[in-house]
């Protein structure tokens, strides 16, 4: 269905999604491609040894045990092949199991190879190619980074999960998988965000095996709201700046006195496009 626009601003989730609609493999330079190919080598790497973390066969036996229906996408060394959107959170949750992956850390921390099984999963699943990988690699990262970057400060000093970003760029990545319309992508990340605001308390105090499920459960979010966006199913636009949105509901915290803020136009600004021209290209929110 059409996605119906109830704001009279033009609002950060359709700059986002136009722009991730709307780059191609082709206008990645030599320089991304090859970064996104070094941050798969080292994901691989992470998964292996999270594949043998106790956590890891506790979740697979139970993954294992749920199993029914679609089988299109496989896990990393067991082989079990599962739907795309559990392929997604399994192997992601390998991927973080022993914390050795790569992190970003800004006004908030990130591992952005928490968010990548998910179109792993879909690319899989949907038979699309490397390109197709390694374009969704580049998205992830950039919106995963460029969330971490906002928050002034970041989330984390309210006691909020990085996680809860994550659940804003897991559809940007896993819809471009899918080609959905910036409408379709719109919706998704709508889906997605509503459901995965994460409290900090899974990483403070005693720790327990939920702390490297959380950022791969946002992927597995990502994953399963393309699907739902893909059918036609709505999510609110407003999501990230618009009427209690993400920047709406912090500004009614405080730190040391002063409201939580968010700089939007610095989410947006002067996405990469690395044209063939040399050219990129300015977006504004």
């Amino acid at each position: 269905m059409p996605h119906q626009t109830s704001e009279s601003k033009r609002l950060l989730s359709h700059v986002i999604a136009e722009w991730a609609c709307s780059l191609n493999y082709e206008h990645l330079s030599p320089e991304a491609i090859q970064a996104a190919k070094l941050f798969w080598f080292d994901t691989i790497g992470c998964a292996l040894g999270g594949s043998q973390q106790e956590d890891a066969k506790i979740l697979l036996k139970h993954y294992r045990a749920m199993s029914s229906g679609s089988a299109s996408a496989t896990t990393f060394v067991s082989g079990f092949k599962t739907n795309p959107v559990d392929a997604a959170f399994l192997n992601g949750h390998m991927i973080r199991a022993m914390d050795y992956n790569d992190i970003y850390w800004k006004a908030d921390p990130c591992h952005p190879s928490d968010l990548i099984a998910a179109p792993l999963a879909l690319c899989e699943s949907e038979g699309l190619s490397g390109k197709d990988l390694i374009l969704a690699t580049i998205i992830a990262y950039e919106i995963e980074m460029r969330l971490c970057e906002v928050g002034r400060p970041g989330v984390r000093e309210y006691g909020w999960h990085h996680a809860t970003l994550s659940a804003f760029a897991a559809p940007v990545a896993t819809g471009r998988v899918l080609n959905l319309t910036p409408e379709q992508m719109i919706s998704a990340i709508g889906i997605s965000a509503s459901r995965t605001f994460c409290p900090g308390a899974v990483t403070a105090g005693k720790l327990t095996n939920m702390k490297n499920t959380v950022d791969p459960w946002a992927g597995r979010m990502g994953a399963e709201s393309v699907l739902l966006a893909r059918e036609g199913f709505s999510g609110p636009e407003h999501i990230i700046d618009g009427k209690e949105g993400l920047f709406a509901v912090f500004r009614h915290v405080q730190y040391k006195g002063q409201p939580a803020t968010f700089d939007g136009e610095a989410l947006v600004a002067d996405l990469p496009d690395s044209r063939k021209d040399g050219q990129g290209t300015q977006h504004q929110g």
